[in-house]
């Protein structure tokens, strides 16, 4: 009988901890995850981390995760304070979602 996955035995925090880490760094750069998630209390090795995040990724693009929304383009935002990363799902086109983006920078000033 196999070992329960290391990210099921995660608290809800943690998990959370994990998976933004995982979106802000696009799902890859593994080694780099495995160093910041250490030095917040969580370990990994590099194949479970690497099998997760294969997981949370598929998940996003089938919009089975939990993201916010529904639709075809999924957007990561990453509080650059907290280093907090969620993930929305719109309809909106990627070229809509970028001129908005810009929008906002320009009114925001």
């Amino acid at each position: 009988m196999g070992r329960n996955k290391t990210f099921t035995r995660l608290s809800d925090e943690d998990r959370a901890k994990v998976d933004s880490t995982l979106r802000r760094y696009l799902y890859g750069c593994i080694e780099t995850c495995i160093a910041e998630l250490a030095a917040a209390g969580i370990k990994f090795s590099r194949s479970a981390l690497h099998r997760h995040a294969q997981l949370l990724k598929n998940a996003d693009r089938a919009g089975t995760s939990p993201i916010h929304g529904d639709g075809n383009t999924l957007v990561t935002i990453t509080d650059l304070s907290t280093n907090e990363a969620v993930a929305i799902r719109t309809d909106a086109l990627p070229e809509d979602v970028a001129a908005s983006l810009s929008a906002l920078k320009s009114t925001a000033l």
